[in-house]
């Protein structure tokens, strides 16, 4: 734009107006980007509080008033059901999460890191051995898979 503006092909006034709508947006995308920032670290922030909470839930409970333990109980079950005697519940879906992923670490489908030993995870087509190394210790790189070998 600034080069059409040397070479005669806008006016002044146009390159000023638009200039002006070129920097007002250029300032609007800086600011949502900042805001999308600012989001995504209140978003972790609320991530480690629910985790700590969860790992102190029950001294905190404990210590709590009524009041104080009717509003927990609130922040963390949806729904809450005594039902012939049973208590059913829902929880809110962060509290769910961190429950079904410590059930599926607890369980046993889940692979023992001393059965892994030695294994190499990457896959055969992007390593190759190569003996850059003359001590004679065998150095894995990635291949170029662009490269046909």
């Amino acid at each position: 734009m600034y080069v059409d503006k040397l070479d005669g092909v806008i006016d002044e006034n146009t390159y000023k107006s638009k200039f002006a709508e070129f920097t007002k947006e250029k300032t609007n995308i800086a600011s949502s980007i900042q805001r999308h920032i600012n989001s995504d670290i209140k978003y972790y922030e609320l991530g480690v509080n629910i985790f700590e909470l969860s790992q102190r839930a029950s001294e905190i409970f404990s210590k709590a008033t009524q009041d104080q333990k009717r509003e927990l109980l609130h922040l963390v079950f949806e729904k809450i059901l005594l039902d012939e005697g049973k208590l059913k519940y829902k929880m809110i879906n962060p509290y769910q999460m961190i429950i079904d992923i410590i059930s599926e670490l607890n369980s046993s489908k889940m692979v023992n890191p001393t059965d892994l030993k030695a294994k190499i995870f990457e896959p055969n087509l992007l390593r190759r051995e190569s003996t850059l190394n003359t001590s004679e210790k065998k150095v894995w790189l990635p291949k170029n898979i662009f490269l046909r070998q």
